[in-house]
């Protein structure tokens, strides 16, 4: 299983975000360096790392302006890395590349009467991205001509009716375009998104229950894994939309999740001071189960960032509330 390595130092302590980790390989250099990034609110930090987990550079990203920092992501955009920065006014890009640069600021508040914040931030091809509001979806285009970003024209409408509200869109499986727009009552719908038409193409529809407050979620395979705010873990099969397991995998709020593409590896992390791992096995197309194989624990400390650095899940990383470092994991074949 994994063994505790030295952990990479971060320039700030990180905030109480959910998912307040974000990682991704760097194609400027074949993908044998890992950058990872996290905030505290105000700041936030770029640490990389080596194929061994050992730390090669840690920065503070320059030229941050905003005053409250929601979320962050990494994206690979025509071959280059980006951070999104989204505080309660707007999205913001800086390119790593070019030192933190700024390079884009869109205020999409002014699309709306009232205050609005972003739920999702996604990739849906080489060269767009899009961000979720409750209401819409709002996409943008990227150019390697002078990391040109601007926002392009979108106005299909993927919410089941004009007054259903959007609480999540995130990516299935990024190789068939593949997308799952998950609405305030319990309604998912998946998208295929067609480049040609450069719209979204309806896949198929599911409900889940009403109350279930989800705070995390991912997929593997055909499955949606959703962590949520009572500390459960529910698998449900995509395809049929039908509930396949469910175990009471914390006491409190999941706030992170993160699953390994290889080898079905999901691990979750609480505000109750526990990252635990576990194992998906499909036995069957449309049946699967759920085994614990080890957990982690950060004494008195919320646990706010679970990452695998690979797909094979040779490392992993792990962040906690006002802490300056990324507990890093090494997996031991046994």
């Amino acid at each position: 299983m994994y063994k505790q390595i030295e952990p990479t130092i971060m320039q700030l302590t990180a905030a109480a975000g959910f998912d307040n980790l974000s990682i991704a390989t760097d194609p400027k250099d074949n993908h044998s360096s890992t950058v990872l990034v996290c905030h505290d609110n105000k700041t936030i930090s770029i640490n990389r790392i080596d194929r061994d987990g050992k730390e090669m550079e840690t920065s503070l990203l320059k030229s941050i302006k905003h005053n409250s920092i929601i979320m962050i992501k990494l994206l690979t955009l025509m071959d280059k890395l980006y951070v999104m920065v989204h505080s309660p006014k707007m999205i913001s890009v800086y390119s790593i590349d070019n030192g933190g640069k700024l390079l884009f600021d869109f205020n999409f508040n002014a699309l709306h009467k009232t205050s609005i914040l972003a739920n999702s931030i996604e990739k849906v091809c080489d060269d767009l991205f899009c961000l979720a509001t409750e209401h819409k979806l709002l996409m943008f285009s990227v150019t390697t001509q002078n990391d040109s970003i601007q926002p392009k024209d979108f106005h299909q409408d993927l919410k089941s009716s004009s007054s259903s509200l959007i609480t999540k869109f995130f990516g299935c499986d990024h190789q068939s375009s593949s997308f799952a727009l998950i609405e305030k009552q319990g309604k998912v719908i998946v998208w295929k998104w067609n480049e040609k038409g450069n719209n979204f193409i309806r896949s198929s529809s599911f409900d889940i229950h009403p109350n279930t407050k989800l705070s995390a979620i991912q997929t593997y395979k055909n499955w949606m894994i959703i962590g949520t705010v009572s500390g459960q873990i529910q698998i449900i099969n995509i395809k049929t939309g039908r509930l396949n397991c469910e175990i009471q995998a914390h006491i409190k709020c999941i706030t992170t999740m993160n699953v390994a593409l290889a080898n079905g590896f999901l691990i979750s992390g609480s505000e109750d001071s526990f990252a635990r791992l576990f194992k998906i096995n499909s036995t069957e197309e449309n049946d699967c189960q759920i085994d614990y194989l080890q957990q982690f624990i950060a004494p008195n400390e919320m646990i706010f960032g679970t990452k695998f650095l690979n797909d094979h899940a040779s490392l992993l990383a792990i962040t906690t509330f006002e802490s300056n470092q990324i507990q890093l994991f090494r997996l031991i074949q046994t």
